[in-house]
């Protein structure tokens, strides 16, 4: 894009009698060439409550994108102040908010992610969901903190954004804690459960049995065909699995419906199939090796 192309577009956020339709082409070509030079009117959009919300949640994504600094401290100033919904518009100030809290993770930084934690204890669920997500975009080691402090919080009603996030972050200190809840019979919460195990096989390999056996175990609690499936794909990426984990398995699918129990052992048998594929490889080879010798 030439200089000339790009003050154009930049004359557009400027300008109050653009179309919104215009103003939000315009800040998502800023926002995608990184523009330095949008930042500061983008502040401004994104501070000017008399702005449709729609435009100001793709200025306050775009100022993500961009990445600049100067842009942490007017974006947890918006987040902060206390404005009220316009009911003329169809967004709602907590959609500007939420945009203005991944662009916050996107920023990172210390005084971003000391923003973001706060903004987990915000009156609204949506951002609170908001928050634990771009702290896991953040990847840095204090929003792991942040985050444990609020799993499994009575209040913090957003378990599997949390368990997401520490996915996203690949930290060791969430595997017991992940642990713990995959473990414990009196959470059936289907959706939070599938987020954990996926979480926890992003996070490490020192545990593999104990993860394994704890997904295999919420799988049979809740009749979950995906934690089997998460399961699976698991021990896919092994070299070798004990004999007693796929006693475990068919322990575990043994409690579930008919038709459940079909499809996990189906899955089961694949990864059988598999892993003796994977042992035979080598023997293969070195009878090729062995025949070799011979001939010569």
């Amino acid at each position: 894009m030439t200089k000339d192309e790009t003050f154009e577009l930049l004359e557009i956020l400027k300008s109050t009698g653009q179309s919104d339709e215009n103003r939000i082409d315009a800040i998502r070509q800023l926002g995608n060439m990184k523009e330095i030079m949008a930042v500061e009117p983008l502040i401004r959009i994104v501070s000017n409550s008399y702005n449709s919300p729609l435009v100001r949640i793709v200025a306050a994504s775009a100022l993500g994108s961009i990445g600049h600094k100067g842009a942490v401290e007017p974006l947890i100033k918006v987040l902060e102040q206390n404005e009220k919904d316009n009911e003329v518009f169809s967004w709602s100030i907590n959609d500007v908010r939420v945009s203005i809290v991944f662009a916050l993770g996107d920023l990172g930084g210390d005084r971003a992610i000391s923003s973001l934690t706060k903004t987990l204890d915000d009156e609204i669920g949506q951002v609170r969901w908001a928050a634990a997500s771009a702290l896991g975009k953040t990847k840095s080691p204090r929003a792991v903190d942040s985050l444990l402090r609020k799993f499994k919080d009575p209040v913090f009603d957003n378990d599997d954004a949390i368990a997401s996030a520490l996915g996203v972050l690949e930290d060791e200190k969430a595997v017991e804690p992940l642990l713990q809840y995959l473990n414990d019979e009196k959470n059936k919460n289907r959706r939070t459960l599938e987020t954990v195990a996926l979480a926890l096989t992003k996070i490490s390999d020192k545990y593999d049995e104990k993860i394994a056996t704890a997904i295999i175990a919420a799988a049979s609690r809740v009749n979950s065909n995906y934690l089997m499936e998460i399961y699976v794909d698991y021990q896919k990426n092994k070299t070798s699995i004990k004999s007693n984990m796929y006693d475990e398995a068919e322990k575990g699918i043994s409690h579930m419906p008919s038709e459940q129990r079909k499809w996990a052992t189906n899955k089961l048998t694949e990864l059988r199939k598999k892993e003796q594929l994977t042992t035979l490889i080598p023997i293969k080879k070195q009878d090729e090796t062995e025949n070799e010798k011979i001939r010569i």
